[in-house]
């Protein structure tokens, strides 16, 4: 099989994983990360997940830096849907309702996707919620008739109030509702009702490549990332560091 790499985090569980033996998972990509994964060439990089808080984030030239020696970058559900937005005119392919919302504008804020998550030794789990699983959460909420137009108008302001680390379904609920029981019984109802965006995604992504590789589709046709200083410097920080490391 060809060799496929993904980037992910809290958007995947250890399941959704497993059901693909032959992909290598890795951490969410972090600025020059993805210099030093063109360097093992694979036929395929998946970016989901991504550090931006914590670590500077993944540029946009050395995505095209991948995409220049012919591997197929894919993004989704978070910084992948963010990043393909941006690039998808430059070969960049991007998957699902989150990608398709920045793309077309109708979304603008990066801090929709963030959620604040644990280490990698526990597997990522999210400890906030996505501002897009919240609105696709009550959007099926009032579809199902389980909360009324203004519930749900009150449940994506408290959420945009919030900062992304702040974003539980119990402060969601209690910012929506003084009433300790009234906001228990809230919370409770968005929890079990739960709507995955960022994961429903992802697994688009991880299916995608599976389909491509069936049927593999042109190459990217190559844009040679622009030389400039900052970049330059980023490309001697992979190369200087990985010399170090060895």
């Amino acid at each position: 099989m060809s060799k496929v790499l993904i980037c992910a985090g809290p958007s995947l569980q250890s399941h959704d994983k497993n059901a693909y033996p032959g992909y290598h998972f890795l951490p969410p990509v972090a600025e020059g990360d993805m210099l030093r994964l063109s360097a093992q060439q694979p036929w395929a990089i998946g970016i989901i997940d991504g550090y931006f808080h914590s670590r500077m984030a993944v540029m946009h030239k050395e995505i095209l830096f991948a995409m220049n020696k012919g591997i197929r970058v894919y993004g989704a559900a978070s910084m992948g849907a963010l990043r393909a937005a941006e690039l998808d005119n430059y070969g960049m392919i991007g998957v699902g309702d989150i990608y398709n919302s920045y793309r077309s504008g109708g979304r603008l804020e990066d801090d929709a996707v963030a959620v604040r998550h644990g280490p990698d030794a526990v597997g990522y789990p999210p400890l906030s919620i996505a501002l897009v699983d919240v609105e696709a959460t009550a959007r099926s909420l009032l579809a199902r008739r389980r909360i009324e137009k203004p519930r749900y108008d009150a449940i994506l302001a408290a959420t945009q109030q919030l900062y992304y680390p702040e974003r539980t379904w119990d402060r969601i609920a209690g910012a929506v509702t003084r009433n300790k029981a009234e906001a228990q019984k809230l919370s409770n109802i968005m929890r079990h009702g739960h709507v995955e965006r960022k994961r429903l995604d992802a697994l688009e992504l991880l299916a995608r490549i599976a389909d491509d590789l069936r049927q593999p589709p042109a190459p990217p046709k190559p844009t040679p990332p622009p030389r400039t200083t900052m970049f330059r410097r980023a490309i001697e920080r992979v190369t200087i560091g990985d010399a170090d490391d060895h």
